[in-house]
């Protein structure tokens, strides 16, 4: 089993350009995911996980939105690890965002 590389997601990300605002948003989605759902493991994200805690975040009264922000920071991260050889597959790749014109 591969250590969750998220330190090393964001050296990739400050490698790739991308904003530092962005970076930090995206990495500390990341840890609160990590942490919540005691993600130590590359093979500990499933799409049962992310889903029950972006469930969460709607029973919590979160937007639309703000799920897929969410989504987006975790399907970001899945898509690096198999590109980058971490893993055989996208835990993630199947995932869908929900529409936020439902949401007003």
């Amino acid at each position: 089993m591969r250590v969750l590389a998220i330190r090393e997601y964001e050296a990739h990300l400050e490698n790739k350009g991308v904003s530092e605002k962005q970076k930090k948003e995206t990495i500390a989605k990341l840890k609160k995911i990590a942490t919540a759902r005691r993600w130590k493991f590359i093979a500990d994200i499933n799409v049962g996980s992310i889903l029950e805690y972006l469930g969460q975040l709607r029973r919590d009264g979160r937007s639309v939105q703000t799920y897929n922000h969410y989504l987006k920071a975790a399907k970001s991260f899945t898509r690096w690890l198999y590109k980058d050889q971490r893993t055989p597959f996208d835990p993630l790749v199947h995932v869908s965002r929900l529409n936020v014109r439902t949401d007003r």
